[in-house]
């Protein structure tokens, strides 16, 4: 609408003209919008079964992923094995526990 009210306001020889390149314009964004959209709809999907695929490895392997000790990592390891070194790390720290709460104490 914004663009009629311009186009309005020019000489009614050019109006014509100018309402056929407006138009071809829209049309022109219209296509590259829906371009885009369907490629990044694709992509999405593309990506959901990547994740879908490693999930169904993991899962079917008995494997977890884990967030690495160092760096923007994931380090992947057989649930089994993780358990079992943290059961050990448990056992082997000698962790004792409290007879009272002392969150109050740190804070």
């Amino acid at each position: 609408m914004e663009a009629e009210a311009a186009i309005t306001k020019l000489q009614t020889a050019d109006q014509d003209y100018v309402r056929c390149l407006v138009a071809l314009n829209i049309e022109l964004l219209y296509k590259q919008y829906n371009n885009n959209e369907n490629h990044n709809t694709q992509k999405a999907r593309a990506e959901l079964r990547t994740i879908n695929n490693i999930k169904t490895k993991l899962s079917s392997n008995n494997a977890i992923e884990l967030k690495a000790d160092k760096g923007n990592t994931i380090a992947i390891c057989y649930a089994n094995d993780y358990y079992s070194k943290a059961q050990e790390s448990i056992l082997n720290n000698q962790f004792s526990t409290k007879e009272y709460d002392p969150t109050n104490t740190f804070q």
